[in-house]
């Protein structure tokens, strides 16, 4: 499988070109998504390091410089950590809390590959030679060192696709449930941000099941090729998004004035714990004229202090957050059997709201359904 003078080989490493590019792109642009696009940029690097390896092996020239012989390998355990943090990073205005450990598989399996990196380089040229059925001689050389003492290096590749599914199962379940806290859905994100990271999300799954389908049908050679092309569409599929101006680098789901606040972290969850203790046992969102100033006074916490904790603790607007609290008492109203006889006006009253019109919106929108449709399915 020559690459020098084919299509195929040309694109691949315009891709490497490409990732190598959009990797330092990400990572000097993380102002406007702070912490987050570095993940996106590390993730670029290592798509291209495999893509080069696996160019450099099936044009071969890994003759000539035998010590990048499978120097990918074990960088591929960070992929799947790497794509949780994005997200995690993205829909959060802090790193997730046990950051560290989760790269623990992928220090673990690096240190192991150097037993196999540390070899010399006539090692690799017949295991090279070998595993590609290349009509070259063999060098004779004696072993100083074991390359694979435990005898897993031919369960890397199914190793690294069973931790890409988990760490993708993970990535959406930060996702939704983000979605989820700002009434939105998984179909319809609302913001550019969040549509892509939708996007990036289904665009990481179809890697993932391409990886596992791979890895459990094609041969060696045939399945380096395969995952070369994903990780190569993949890097397209970044540059195409960038060349339409989605716009999704230069936006946070935090204000930035926020990013400069003096809020630490025990404040925060002090502030959030007031503010949950106003809406759960007060009620004070039952108010008509419920606003930002009242819950001010009632907490004792500054108005911008108070917008910060909505959008960095609850991840809502103060709109979204007062929906979010009359829309789940309207619903325990709904389900109690005492008001079976009380119409849907004065329901919509009683938890703060003006008009029916305005309550159905915002019910059918956090619910997806209306409320007469929710009494109905509550009252048998």
């Amino acid at each position: 499988m020559e690459f020098r003078d084919d299509l195929p080989g040309i694109l691949i490493i315009l891709g490497i070109i490409q990732g190598i590019f959009l990797s330092i792109f990400f990572l000097r642009r993380g102002d406007k998504n702070p912490g987050a696009n570095k993940y996106l940029g590390i993730i670029l690097i290592l798509f291209a390091i495999h893509n080069l390896d696996f160019w450099l092996t099936y044009s071969r020239h890994i003759l000539h410089v035998l010590f990048l012989f499978d120097i990918s390998v074990p960088f591929t355990l960070a992929m799947g950590p790497l794509f949780y943090h994005y997200i995690f990073r993205s829909v959060n205005n802090h790193e997730e809390r046990h950051l560290l450990l989760h790269y623990i598989p992928f220090v673990l399996i690096f240190l192991y590959s150097l037993f196999f990196i540390i070899q010399p380089g006539d090692f690799k040229y017949n295991v090279f030679v070998s595993s590609r059925n290349i009509d070259l001689p063999l060098r004779n050389l004696d072993l100083r060192y074991p390359f694979d003492p435990l005898g897993i290096r031919g369960w890397f590749g199914l190793i690294v696709s069973i931790q890409l599914t988990i760490y993708l199962v993970m990535s959406y379940i930060v996702l939704i449930k983000y979605l989820r806290s700002r009434s939105l859905s998984f179909a319809r994100p609302g913001e550019p941000l969040l549509k892509w990271l939708r996007n990036l999300a289904l665009a990481m799954t179809v890697i993932v099941v391409a990886s596992v389908v791979i890895e459990l049908i094609f041969p060696g050679g045939r399945k380096e090729y395969l995952l070369a092309w994903c990780f190569t569409v993949f890097i397209y599929f970044l540059s195409l998004n960038l060349i339409r101006g989605s716009g999704f680098l230069n936006q946070t789901l935090f204000p930035e004035k926020y990013l400069k606040s003096a809020l630490t972290g025990p404040k925060k969850l002090e502030y959030k714990i007031m503010i949950e203790h106003q809406m759960t046992d007060q009620k004070l969102f039952l108010d008509k004229l419920f606003s930002v100033k009242r819950l001010s006074r009632a907490t004792g916490i500054p108005p911008n202090q108070l917008s910060q904790i909505l959008n960095e603790s609850f991840n809502m607007s103060f709109f979204e957050f007062t929906k979010f609290y009359r829309i789940e008492e309207a619903r325990r109203l709904l389900s109690d059997p005492a008001n079976q006889e009380i119409n849907i006006e004065e329901i919509a009253t009683r938890v703060g709201y003006n008009s029916r019109s305005a309550f159905n919106r915002a019910f059918l929108n956090i619910t997806g359904q209306t409320p007469l449709s929710f009494k109905k399915d509550n009252m048998h």
